[in-house]
């Protein structure tokens, strides 16, 4: 008797723990697929409806609808056991799909032809079912590929917004204008002469932006001139000068405008696209030095002979109070009209002995100095640098400002206390013999 009411407790029991079911789910949507997921509690079987007909009993089903919409999706959840255990109960939910190539971008673009005050437009968009276009005039259109006559010539901006629409209404847009010019007889618009260049060295491209013209005439302000719409002019030397374009239209029947737009225009010397390159040669004679420059690219020049003496000719010749050996640095440098520049330095260790005094030298690879200009700090970068090397930074007078000692390949020098401008930087031996000089600017 005590097992049976012990059985009839533990079935019950089962019964009960079932009693209670919960069902529910979410869900996903990507294009027309929907991801459902099961979230029921207390239940074991289900039975999806999908609202499009179509049914599941996957705990976790996925489904395709046809087309777009919004659909209401059922879940009955229940619980059944060979005991008589029973519980059920059921969720719905809205879930809208959208149509499947709503997932390719709007482009908005066109071409056309213009014969007289007539225009042609090609509509050249793609992932698009509908268009709008406008063609600065007032007047629409919603054709894929319009013709449009203007009433008069003149220049317009004509625009299309081109979108696609599904059934739910979930479009993608997009829009280009372009700038379209209409001339006739009747041409009654003002021209406007317009234009920009670029500028490399001492050649200029320019780039003609004039609206309703046809016709040009440049003058380059060097007594050049030319009728091409975009041309390309070289100026012999540096300077600065008043382009003008006189920009027109005239058709055969009498109608025309004319505008006038002058804008000053600096080039450089075409010279200072050459890379600077300094280097010499010399011959020791006792204690006398013939240097001869056989730099490339610059146009001036300064020599450090190594005892604190310095020249600034071409080909200077040096005499040495004693014998010894001596660092000479040359900084050779291009300098136009412009004050634009570029620079190179190069230094040779000079033996100075007696009247047979032979001759021996060799190369110190170039230094750099990065960022120049600099603001808060120098770095300086040399291979090859000899014991006891030391930087030195002096203004333009000659006054020592900064020194430091280098004892790295690459050595940081703070600067941002030196005013703004420009400065030397000499690289010195342990015996303060100059080996190498650059200039540098503080910003």
């Amino acid at each position: 008797m005590k097992k049976f009411i012990l059985l009839a407790s533990i079935v019950l029991s089962a019964v009960i723990s079932h009693a209670q079911c919960a069902a529910n789910f979410s869900f996903s949507v990507s294009g027309n697929s929907v991801q459902l997921t099961n979230l029921s509690s207390g239940t074991s079987y289900y039975n999806w409806h999908f609202g499009d007909g179509s049914a599941s009993q996957a705990i976790n089903p996925t489904h395709s609808y046809a087309a777009a919409g919004t659909y209401d999706v059922c879940l009955y959840a229940y619980y059944s056991d060979s005991l008589g255990g029973f519980c059920a109960d059921t969720i719905c939910q809205s879930v809208t799909v959208q149509d499947s190539t709503t997932n390719t971008p709007c482009d908005a673009d066109f071409t056309y032809t213009v014969s007289g005050n007539t225009v042609m437009f090609n509509n050249t968009s793609s992932g698009t079912n509908a268009n709008q276009w406008y063609f600065g005039d007032g007047s629409t259109a919603y054709s894929t590929n319009p013709t449009h006559t203007y009433a008069s010539a003149g220049t317009y901006w004509v625009c299309l917004y081109s979108y696609y629409d599904d059934s739910l209404q979930v479009t993608c847009g997009d829009s280009i204008c372009y700038q379209v010019v209409i001339q006739d007889s009747t041409f009654n618009t003002s021209c406007d002469a317009d234009f920009t260049w670029t500028i490399v060295g001492n050649t200029v491209q320019f780039n003609n932006s004039s609206i309703g013209t046809l016709y040009y005439n440049w003058h380059f302000g060097d007594g050049s001139a030319s009728q091409a719409i975009n041309p390309t002019h070289s100026y012999a030397a540096a300077g600065t000068y008043d382009v003008c374009l006189y920009a027109y239209y005239s058709d055969s029947l009498g109608g025309f405008c004319a505008d006038t737009i002058c804008q000053s225009v600096t080039v450089q010397d075409s010279t200072t696209n050459t890379p600077c390159d300094a280097d010499f040669t010399y011959t020791v004679s006792g204690n006398t030095v013939m240097f001869n420059n056989t730099s490339s690219g610059t146009n001036a020049n300064q020599w450090y002979f190594g005892d604190g003496s310095t020249a600034y000719s071409t080909n200077p010749t040096h005499t040495y109070a004693s014998a010894g050996t001596y660092w000479v640095c040359l900084y050779s440098y291009y300098d136009d009209s412009l004050q634009v520049t570029c620079e190179d330095s190069t230094c040779y260790q000079v033996v100075v002995q007696d009247s047979l005094a032979g001759l021996r030298s060799f190369r110190l690879k170039e230094f750099e100095l990065y960022p120049n200009p600099a603001s808060t700090v120098l770095n300086v970068k040399l291979d090859n640098m000899p014991k006891g090397t030391y930087a030195s930074i002096v203004d333009l007078v000659g006054r020592e400002m900064i020194r430091a000692d280098l004892t790295s390949k690459i050595t940081e020098i703070p600067v941002s206390e030196l005013p703004s401008g420009v400065y030397m930087i000499r690289l010195m031996d342990a015996e303060k013999g100059l080996i190498g000089t650059r200039k540098f600017i503080r910003r």
